[in-house]
């Protein structure tokens, strides 16, 4: 029994798209819910199979996904924290 509404990420979209396979996710889902970050990022290149298919795929549908302001803020004071550590150990002296 297909389960009712899913969203999806780039890597099973990009996996399944180049192993002819994508069709098999209507088939397990009513609804494929694709995040705008995540169909940005697919179809970025414009030169392989996903990108080219997604846009033409009847059971893809995008969504917006609003990002709470807390949780951007706690992404950019992380950053900021961890950019010191991060020159130290992966940038060359």
């Amino acid at each position: 029994m297909p389960i009712d509404r899913v969203v999806i990420n780039a890597s099973p979209l990009i996996v399944l798209f180049k192993s002819s396979q994508a069709d098999l996710l209507p088939q397990l889902f009513n609804e494929i819910l694709v995040p705008q970050s995540v169909w940005e990022e697919v179809t970025l290149s414009q030169s392989d199979i996903a990108s080219q298919q997604l846009p033409n795929a009847p059971w893809a549908r995008q969504m917006e996904v609003a990002i709470h302001p807390s949780i951007q803020y706690s992404g950019h004071f992380l950053r900021q924290r961890l950019k010191p550590a991060f020159h130290r150990w992966y940038l060359p002296q």
